[in-house]
């Protein structure tokens, strides 16, 4: 509704267009410029409160969560070998995954088997990429649905102290095969062959010393 004065403004031509005045800009109320029956706040607030639901709305429409849950059915070694320094094996391993929750353009996800955390972001029908943190490190994953099959690779615990592991997974109808290979270091033992030229001389003069001591004066 559009308020106006009683009586037309007598300097202006009374054919003319602006033969009355507008005053919405003073909520009606022209004297006092007031807006006493607080209409004007009415619609702020519902402006704020559609502004709200909209980013609620567009919000829940982006963002989901989900909660992903593997059995493992076969888990086969194909090489491994154990050295001083590091261990290093590849295999297989086949397992049944369930996820529960809506598949949104951003996915937050809890893996209860890999007590894994992170996000997945969805640029298209087909490409996802995601982070994930567990307690050993971080992984970034990479993943492509080609026709009826999700391929993924992944690199999991890429920062955990001397542990890299890589994985590039298969999926069909919620049966899962990883590809895996993993190096893990021995830290202890590349710390005393890290130190070792250090600490040994400094050792066997402290030997040697304590051998002299040990004769009779």
């Amino acid at each position: 509704e559009t308020g106006r004065f009683l009586n037309s403004d007598a300097l202006l031509d009374v054919t003319g267009t602006l033969n009355s005045n507008l005053y919405a800009y003073c909520g009606n109320n022209p004297i006092n410029r007031e807006d006493v029956h607080g209409y004007l706040w009415n619609k702020i607030k519902s402006w704020f409160k559609g502004v709200a639901k909209s980013i609620g709305d567009a919000f829940n429409n982006m963002v989901g969560v989900q909660t992903i849950t593997s059995t493992t059915i076969s888990d086969k070694k194909s090489y491994q070998v154990n050295t001083l320094l590091f261990n290093v094996e590849s295999g297989t391993k086949t397992t049944y995954t369930k996820t529960v929750g809506n598949s949104k353009p951003i996915n937050f996800y809890v893996n209860s088997s890999s007590k894994k955390t992170g996000f997945k972001i969805m640029t298209g029908k087909k490409d996802t990429y995601g982070m994930g943190i567990s307690p050993k490190g971080l992984g970034i994953t990479m993943t492509s649905k080609i026709k009826d099959k999700t391929i993924s690779i992944q690199t999991n615990d890429i920062v955990a102290l001397g542990e890299i592991s890589f994985s590039v997974y298969e999926t069909t109808n919620n049966i899962t095969t990883e590809s895996y290979f993993n190096i893990s270091i021995n830290k202890f033992n590349l710390a005393l062959l890290v130190l070792a030229p250090y600490c040994l001389p400094e050792m066997l003069n402290n030997l040697g010393g304590q051998g002299l001591n040990l004769q009779p004066a």
